[in-house]
Protein backbone atom coordinates (compact mmCIF):
# COMPACT_ATOMS: atom_id res chain seq x y z
CA UNK A 1 0.00 0.00 0.00
CA UNK A 2 1.23 3.47 -0.80
CA UNK A 3 1.14 6.14 1.91
CA UNK A 4 -1.14 9.02 1.08
CA UNK A 5 -1.98 12.27 2.79
CA UNK A 6 -5.50 12.56 4.19
CA UNK A 7 -6.58 16.18 4.32
CA UNK A 8 -10.36 16.06 4.20
CA UNK A 9 -11.39 14.78 7.65
CA UNK A 10 -13.21 17.17 9.98
CA UNK A 11 -12.84 17.59 13.73
CA UNK A 12 -15.92 18.65 15.66
CA UNK A 13 -16.10 19.72 19.32
CA UNK A 14 -19.25 19.81 21.43
CA UNK A 15 -21.08 18.58 24.49
CA UNK A 16 -22.12 14.97 24.92
CA UNK A 17 -25.74 16.15 24.98
CA UNK A 18 -25.42 17.98 21.64
CA UNK A 19 -26.82 16.40 18.51
CA UNK A 20 -23.94 14.77 16.66
CA UNK A 21 -23.37 16.14 13.17
CA UNK A 22 -24.54 14.12 10.18
CA UNK A 23 -25.14 14.79 6.47
CA UNK A 24 -28.33 16.81 6.18
CA UNK A 25 -28.10 18.41 9.63
CA UNK A 26 -29.01 22.10 9.54
CA UNK A 27 -26.44 24.06 11.55
CA UNK A 28 -27.12 27.38 13.29
CA UNK A 29 -27.20 30.00 10.56
CA UNK A 30 -28.99 27.69 8.16
CA UNK A 31 -26.02 25.80 6.67
CA UNK A 32 -26.81 22.17 5.80
CA UNK A 33 -23.97 19.67 6.26
CA UNK A 34 -23.24 17.71 3.10
CA UNK A 35 -21.83 14.21 2.69
CA UNK A 36 -18.60 15.81 1.45
CA UNK A 37 -18.32 17.71 4.74
CA UNK A 38 -18.68 14.46 6.71
CA UNK A 39 -15.98 12.17 5.34
CA UNK A 40 -15.27 8.88 7.13
CA UNK A 41 -12.50 9.37 9.69
CA UNK A 42 -13.90 12.65 11.00
CA UNK A 43 -14.07 12.97 14.77
CA UNK A 44 -16.19 14.58 17.46
CA UNK A 45 -14.64 15.42 20.85
CA UNK A 46 -17.16 15.84 23.67
CA UNK A 47 -15.31 18.07 26.08
CA UNK A 48 -17.62 17.48 29.04
CA UNK A 49 -17.02 13.70 28.98
CA UNK A 50 -13.60 13.61 27.25
CA UNK A 51 -14.92 11.13 24.69
CA UNK A 52 -13.86 10.94 21.08
CA UNK A 53 -16.38 9.69 18.54
CA UNK A 54 -15.40 8.68 15.01
CA UNK A 55 -17.61 8.98 11.92
CA UNK A 56 -17.38 5.81 9.80
CA UNK A 57 -19.48 7.21 6.95
CA UNK A 58 -22.75 5.85 8.34
CA UNK A 59 -22.72 6.43 12.09
CA UNK A 60 -20.69 7.74 15.02
CA UNK A 61 -18.73 5.13 17.00
CA UNK A 62 -16.97 5.85 20.26
CA UNK A 63 -13.24 5.55 20.59
CA UNK A 64 -10.36 7.11 22.44
CA UNK A 65 -7.18 8.73 21.25
CA UNK A 66 -3.94 8.21 23.16
CA UNK A 67 -4.19 11.82 24.35
CA UNK A 68 -7.61 11.23 25.90
CA UNK A 69 -6.36 8.08 27.64
CA UNK A 70 -3.46 10.09 29.13
CA UNK A 71 -5.83 12.81 30.31
CA UNK A 72 -8.07 10.21 31.95
CA UNK A 73 -5.03 8.63 33.64
CA UNK A 74 -3.91 12.03 34.95
CA UNK A 75 -7.43 12.74 36.22
CA UNK A 76 -7.45 9.41 38.05
CA UNK A 77 -4.02 10.04 39.59
CA UNK A 78 -5.02 13.51 40.74
CA UNK A 79 -8.16 12.07 42.32
CA UNK A 80 -6.13 9.45 44.17
CA UNK A 81 -3.66 12.09 45.39
CA UNK A 82 -6.51 14.29 46.66
CA UNK A 83 -8.09 11.33 48.46
CA UNK A 84 -4.76 10.51 50.07
CA UNK A 85 -4.15 14.11 51.12
CA UNK A 86 -7.68 14.52 52.49
CA UNK A 87 -7.34 11.30 54.47
CA UNK A 88 -3.99 12.28 55.98
CA UNK A 89 -5.07 15.73 57.14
Amino acid sequence: MTVRLETSIKRFIGLSTDEKPYPGLILPGGHELTQAEMPPGSSLFTWDTNEVWHWNGLEWVIGETPEVRVLKDIKGLLGAILEYLNGSL
